[in-house]
């Protein structure tokens, strides 16, 4: 399967989620920057459809990620951010989500569960830190 077919927009995901609940399927929302995809990401992920659980996952777009990680740019694009994410099986779909908030997303699916997945700093952004002062001392 492409991955790219399983990033869908908001109103897809309406869709899918009043499907879910018809076929009686209880629906996980997660979200996440995922500006770097960890390990610990995808076990967290796999925990959250252990159950049968439809898993939506809601990756914030590049300008909500520059505001809540107070960066210039991200690591990788939104749509590289969602394809990666749409690669794991466990993942049904993946939804580019644009506001930091997740209070519209949560009204139009009405989820039995919303996690946050942690975003935890991670070893790439610490060496980038790094190498980054050290140039500036130069």
């Amino acid at each position: 399967m492409d991955t790219r077919a399983k990033i869908i927009s908001l109103e897809q995901a309406v869709e899918r989620a009043a499907r879910w609940r018809a076929e009686g399927r209880p629906l996980v929302v997660a979200a996440c920057c995922f500006d770097v995809l960890q390990a610990s990401h995808a076990r967290f992920l796999g925990q959250l459809r252990a159950d049968g659980s439809a898993l939506l996952v809601a990756v914030y777009d590049d300008a909500v990620l520059c505001r809540l990680r107070r960066q210039a740019r991200p690591v990788l694009p939104e749509q590289a951010r969602a394809q990666l994410v749409a690669a794991l099986a466990v993942v049904d779909h993946v939804l580019i989500w644009p506001q930091p908030s997740l209070d519209g997303l949560l009204e139009c699916l009405h989820p039995d569960r919303v996690e946050h997945v942690s975003d935890e700093r991670n070893i790439i952004g610490e060496v980038l830190d790094r190498h980054q002062a050290l140039d500036r001392r130069k």
